[in-house]
């Protein structure tokens, strides 16, 4: 890559790699009472891979706030990149962008129900669902938690539809879709950090 980065989001499209967002870590902190440092130095880069050329380019960069810790997913020839994080879980984010790979332009779409970054995202019945994410209540001074909730977005009404609820909440793990089910696996069951083996599968129908 031509330069490091942590927690970016990672699209396949037409057989080239986008990663968009994540952070640099230019400025790394200790996290007081913990052995774990802490980087910080968000960034709107968009950078694009072609394997077949072994080349990197640059794409149009985020609009708006730089973000980290976003979902990602891919309907068609765009990019919809969900939420996320400007600097950490205090400063979460809604919006909802939207990258065409065919102009090479940025447009918004409906917002994240509520604002969350470190959730998951993944393609099911041609719509995207968004699940999860840290963290709950006011984070910057009181979080909560990890949310449970689990919402579809459907691209031709633009529009989010609340959809079954996970057991738990959760935040940090991966999702990926087999057939007609969606399977969220492992995570944090805390906001911040933990790990967990559940393997959970959504039908949309």
């Amino acid at each position: 890559m031509p330069l490091k980065l942590g927690s970016v989001g990672v699209a396949a499209v037409h057989g080239k790699l986008h990663l968009i967002g994540g952070r640099d870590s230019h400025t790394v902190e200790p996290i007081p009472g913990t052995p774990i440092s802490q980087g910080f130095g968000t960034v709107r880069t968009h950078l694009v891979y072609d394997p077949a050329r072994h080349r990197w380019s640059e794409a149009a960069p985020l609009p708006a706030d730089p973000r980290d810790h976003a979902g990602i997913a891919v309907l068609g020839h765009s990019i919809h990149v969900l939420g996320g994080r400007a600097t950490t879980e205090t400063t979460n984010l809604a919006r909802h962008d939207v990258y065409d790979t065919r102009t090479g332009r940025w447009s918004t779409a409906a917002p994240l129900p509520t604002p969350r970054s470190a959730g998951a995202a993944v393609v099911l019945d041609g719509r995207i669902v968004y699940a999860g994410g840290e963290c709950k209540g006011d984070a910057a001074t009181t979080p909560t938690g990890v949310y449970d909730d689990v919402t579809a977005y459907d691209s031709a009404a633009d529009r989010w539809e609340t959809v079954t609820s996970m057991p738990q909440g959760r935040q940090a793990f991966g999702a990926a879709r087999v057939g007609n089910r969606a399977y969220f696996t492992a995570g944090a069951l805390t906001c911040g950090g933990g790990g967990s083996a559940d393997n959970l599968a959504l039908s949309l129908h």
